[in-house]
């Protein structure tokens, strides 16, 4: 006696292989009704063939293939158990779908849980603000978790306010507000073309000159960018400071020692053999900090692949640029994460008349939430 099952879209198809492959005597043994992984519905029939009496057939409940599909009767389990090769695929799969069965039992237990809090209306604004922003979505989750998954039927005032404060710690905790650079500090600072690498350097020097009255010398490694030498020698005339490149070594004496050097270099390059030849160069400054400066019109998704390349530098401290030009300030708090560096300064687009300075994260935190006010006058 042969055993098979068949599978297929309705009993009638179903019913058709059997003829087909066991012949018009075949009996129906069982038949079932089944849901493939795509949670499209089937149809298993279970049939044999071979010299059964009428007596055998009604014992195994078996139902000749001849007889009206419509009139079998749709079982749950068999009476005769399957031992051929493709009876033990047929048990293969049933195990399968079981254990998907109660894996969908489970999520729609968890799902439909009465205690399970829903997410407010006031939760879903504040996320989508946040993902306007740029926040990475871990650190949304974060945020809204820490605020109490502001509810609907709360004080709208009490519920900004919350989420707020939630949003201000998250960007305290990447900043540094009070760095200071002192005499015998060399500033390296590294970034992508168009960044503001040079912008910042002079922003930088002017701080340290102006305000902390401190001697600086400007030194360039950029012997890529047309004109980069120039300009940071035309910010030394300017500001009346020392200006060296990148064929005169840093002074390691007493003179070195009585001024902050501040080094700018070429544009990051995604080509290994330049990274590495930059980095060599950037060790034998042995600098005492190393800026990263980025845009904050950079997303978070290109960030992932800019820090890559800037871990070769092992930077020390953040600096972010344009931030006159965008509300969207998530990517902050990535290159942070990313490269495990505090902000220490921010500023406007290279074009810009805004100083240098330590960001503010009420500031911040208030041009996120209210991303249709005046951008940020950094």
């Amino acid at each position: 006696m042969r055993i098979k099952s068949y599978t297929a879209e309705s009993f009638a198809a179903a019913l058709k292989q059997v003829r087909s492959e066991l012949g018009g005597d075949a009996l129906v043994l069982k038949t079932r009704k089944l849901v493939n992984p795509l949670g499209m519905a089937r149809v298993e029939v279970t049939a044999c063939a071979g010299e059964e009496t009428g007596e055998q057939a009604h014992l195994l409940n078996a139902v000749p293939v001849k007889s009206n599909p419509q009139q079998s009767t749709i079982q749950t389990e068999s009476l005769v158990k399957p031992q051929s090769e493709s009876n033990e695929k047929e048990l293969h799969f049933t195990r399968v779908m079981t254990k998907l069965d109660t894996i969908d039992s489970k999520l729609s237990e968890l799902v439909n849980r009465p205690n399970i809090q829903r997410e407010s209306e006031a939760t879903r604004k504040f996320r989508q603000i946040l993902q306007d922003a740029d926040f990475d979505a871990n650190v949304i989750e974060s945020i809204i978790a820490k605020s109490g998954n502001p509810e609907s039927n709360r004080d709208d005032s009490n519920s900004t306010e919350s989420v707020r404060n939630c949003l201000m710690e998250e960007l305290s905790a990447i900043i540094l507000p009070d760095l200071k650079f002192k005499s015998g500090d060399r500033i390296v600072l590294v970034g992508p073309a168009g960044a503001g690498k040079s912008s910042v350097m002079g922003k930088i020097a002017t701080h340290l000159v102006s305000q902390e009255r401190l001697a600086v010398t400007l030194q360039s490694l950029d012997d890529f960018k047309i004109g980069g030498r120039e300009e940071i020698a035309s910010y030394a005339e300017l500001l009346g400071l020392e200006y060296q490149h990148d064929s005169v070594r840093v002074d390691a004496g007493n003179k070195s020692k009585k001024c902050v050097t501040l080094i700018d270099t070429p544009a990051l390059s995604s080509e290994p053999n330049a990274t590495e030849l930059l980095c060599r160069k950037v060790d034998e400054l042995k600098p005492t900090h190393r800026l990263f400066i980025f845009s904050a019109l950079t997303r978070t998704s290109d960030l992932i692949q800019l820090t890559n390349v800037a871990r070769a530098f092992e930077s020390t401290h953040l600096v972010a640029t344009m931030l006159d030009l965008t509300n969207c300030y998530g990517g902050l708090v990535s290159a942070s994460h990313l490269l495990k560096s505090k902000l220490i300064f921010v500023t406007s687009a290279p074009g810009g008349i805004g100083d240098l300075k330590a960001p503010d994260p009420a500031e911040l935190a208030d041009k996120i939430l209210n991303p249709a006010s005046e951008m940020c006058k950094c």
